[in-house]
């Protein structure tokens, strides 16, 4: 059994909703849909998310800005109504159903003065009542089988035991389902946006599926962002490891939570285009890529920050570096990475608002409790992960990295390489980070053969 997971874009109009029918009646075994809200088009530029959100009052879409760029004007509630209105009616038309239409209208009268998790949850909800009514499956409501809690913060996480109990329920059903949202204590609540993968994901584990598939605009993952990189080639295989790390440096694959239930299971994700339902697309799996290509992809992340701390035998001093990690539990502020040499080590933290609001005082514990020799603040930082499994087995993988940057005029400032080997980590200062990404893609990937030559003669030489 195959579960099925498609993005707002696949689903923004009766156009791409008829590509959606065909690719489910392609396959039988294609018998779970969860659906995201309908994204934006040429129609109405807008996802409806977003203009939920400017329902519930939340400034989210910018419609006026001033010459330098700042935004004056944000779109109003009762404009994004109306265009939640044209959307449902453009879907509906398209199908015959005015039944529903007049439902959806009714109901989108009814958000005002509703919780914002709720008003936020409805573009998945009628999403996934159209497509059962086109698919002719039924409709499972996820706030009836996505159990969240409360954690204290605020923001409700989902019980995946809980959740995968109930969806077991459904085992042996077809069905379409909504994505991003579950039920706490009665009350809708939402997760994080994108996270209608992660729905996909717990219904995978909770039904047993062989295949989880994942549908959206392109036809699979890069090996570089084609916002940094010009038409970057797609990657074949992925493991779990190698898209965990690369999308914690905003690498856009798959949502960072969804990854956990699929490698509880082991199931295999595969990224799918819709408009191009042929072709291969990006597998996500356990098992390790076999390519020629070393990497698995190079990602590039700024808006960091890093805390150099240097004091003599350092090494000797039991304890150092777990003070310095206490103060950062004490201010509540994360360690993104450690680098470290035999007298000092470094921290690098997200240089965020909550980081800028603490620096001053985190500079003055660090100075009181560690009394270094060397306690300097860095800006401005931006990371580069060269990512890759398979990077363990090959010689001269940081050698060439390095050389690549230098021939690309980018300095590093630090660097840093997990245990593991998956991946090697380049501070960079934020102005060289494209040209860091872009260097390393033309390196291991654009002209992976030209890059061993030189390695071959640089040898030779020496």
């Amino acid at each position: 059994m195959i579960v099925t997971k498609f993005g707002g874009s696949s689903l923004a109009n009766p156009e791409q909703m008829k590509k959606v029918e065909a690719i489910i009646e392609a396959d039988p075994e294609r018998k779970v849909v969860v659906v995201s809200a309908p994204g934006k088009d040429d129609y109405i530029p807008y996802k409806v998310t977003d203009l939920l959100y400017t329902v519930a009052g939340k400034d989210i879409i910018p419609v006026k800005k001033d010459e330098k760029g700042n935004v004056i004007q944000y779109m109003q509630p009762s404009d994004a109504r109306q265009l939640l209105h044209n959307r449902f009616s453009q879907i509906c038309k398209g199908f015959g159903f005015s039944e529903l239409e007049g439902i959806i209208h009714t109901e989108i009268e009814g958000l005002s003065g509703q919780p914002r998790d709720f008003v936020a949850s409805r573009g998945e909800y009628w999403n996934a009542q159209i497509m059962a009514r086109v698919l002719g499956f039924p409709f499972f409501d996820a706030k009836d089988f996505m159990v969240m809690n409360p954690n204290g913060s605020g923001k409700p996480q989902l019980d995946l035991d809980a959740s995968v109990n109930r969806i077991k329920k459904l085992i042996g059903k077809s069905f379409v389902f909504p994505g991003f949202y579950g039920d706490c204590d009665g009350q809708i609540a939402t997760l994080s946006r994108g996270a209608s993968d992660y729905t996909g994901s717990v219904q995978s584990l909770g039904l047993g599926a062989r295949l989880y598939e994942n549908w959206t605009d392109v036809n699979g993952l890069c090996y570089a962002s084609p916002k940094i990189v010009k038409n970057p080639r797609t990657v074949q295989s992925l493991t779990f490891k190698e898209s965990r790390e690369l999308t914690y440096m905003g690498f856009e694959a798959f949502h960072d939570e969804a990854m956990f239930p699929l490698i509880i299971g082991n199931i295999p994700v595969r990224i799918k285009n819709t408009n191009n339902p042929d072709g291969e697309g990006t597998q996500i799996s356990s098992e390790v890529r076999e390519s020629d290509i070393p990497i698995a992809g190079v990602a590039g992340k700024p808006g960091f920050a890093y805390i150099e701390i240097e004091k003599y035998l350092l090494n000797q001093q039991k304890g150092f570096v777990m003070r310095a990690l206490n103060i950062l539990y004490d201010l509540d502020l994360n360690l993104e990475h450690p680098p470290s040499g035999i007298d000092n080590f470094a921290i690098i933290l997200k240089d965020n608002e909550d980081f800028r609001q603490k620096k001053d005082e985190l500079m003055r514990k660090l100075q009181e409790g560690l009394q270094p020799g060397l306690l300097k603040l860095h800006h401005n930082l931006a990371l580069i992960a060269l990512v890759g499994e398979g990077m363990r087995h090959r010689i001269g993988i940081a050698a060439r990295a390095t050389r690549a940057l230098s021939r690309a005029r980018v300095n590093i400032e630090v660097i840093n390489q997990g245990p593991s080997e998956t991946n090697i980590i380049f501070g960079v200062e934020e102005p060289d980070c494209e040209r860091g990404v872009r260097a390393l893609y033309n390196e291991f990937v654009r002209h992976p053969y030209l890059g061993l030559f030189k390695e071959y003669v640089l040898r030779t030489l020496i």
